[in-house]
């Protein structure tokens, strides 16, 4: 598995989660304020775009943006239209759940997502980084993520998975492993800030992951820009 090179971003991110939710339904919307302690590293950013994947064309469109100033930026999180949001089954990364094992109950298996990025592009409009919350501590990492919904839903249960896959640069050797995830998601109707925890250990041969999905806040997150586009 292909490790991220990751670029720290410290900062302070000033909204609340419950600031994500529900203003009505015509006006989903809050404001995300972020500031950037080493702004610098991000000289070249000339503003920060909320993009969406439009299946329709193929292709990222942005919803809105705000203009990278004074170490940091403002971005709203408006009401997604319908037409960027797909069920939970075939949404895509980060929320595709494609089988639902007895071990694990949606609540409204009908429930539509939308998954949307935070790029930072230069004067050109080029994309120069992606930025998402993030921590890793104890050989577990905490991630945040934005994601539209048009219905409340709750996801609980676990689900288990096997395999093999290559993780190791330079080798064509597969990697054995054994996966458990587990789930403790509570969305409503509009926009939700949730998080993947993720380990893995080593146990002889066999790469050992645990996974959560959880809308329980996580403390100490920070912000990255990924230099792998």
């Amino acid at each position: 598995m292909k490790q991220l090179k990751l670029l720290i971003l410290s900062l302070m991110l000033i909204v609340a989660v419950s600031s994500c939710k529900k203003g009505g339904d015509n006006s989903d919307e809050g404001m995300l304020y972020v500031k950037v302690e080493n702004a610098s590293e991000f000289s070249n950013v000339a503003e920060v775009k909320l993009m969406v994947y439009d299946r329709s064309i193929d292709m990222n469109i942005e919803l809105t943006n705000g203009e990278w100033k004074d170490g940091g930026f403002t971005i709203e999180l408006s009401m997604l239209d319908p037409n960027y949001c797909y069920t939970l089954a075939n949404s895509g990364f980060p929320t595709s759940i494609a089988n639902i094992p007895p071990t694990m109950t949606i609540s409204n298996n009908n429930v539509k997502v939308g998954n949307v990025n935070f790029c930072g592009v230069d004067e050109n409009g080029n994309l120069v980084t992606h930025f998402y919350p993030f921590i890793d501590e104890n050989g577990t990492t905490n991630r945040a993520f934005y994601t539209y919904v048009d219905s409340d839903v709750t996801i609980s249960g676990y689900t288990e998975e096997s395999g093999y896959y290559h993780i190791i640069e330079g080798s064509n050797a597969p990697e054995e492993f054994k996966q458990t995830t587990t789930y403790s998601v509570k969305w409503e109707k509009g926009w939700n800030v949730w998080f993947v925890s993720r380990s893995q250990i080593r146990e002889g041969d066999i790469m050992i992951i645990t996974e959560q999905w959880s809308t329980a806040p996580v403390s100490g997150l920070k912000w990255y820009g990924s230099i792998d586009l």
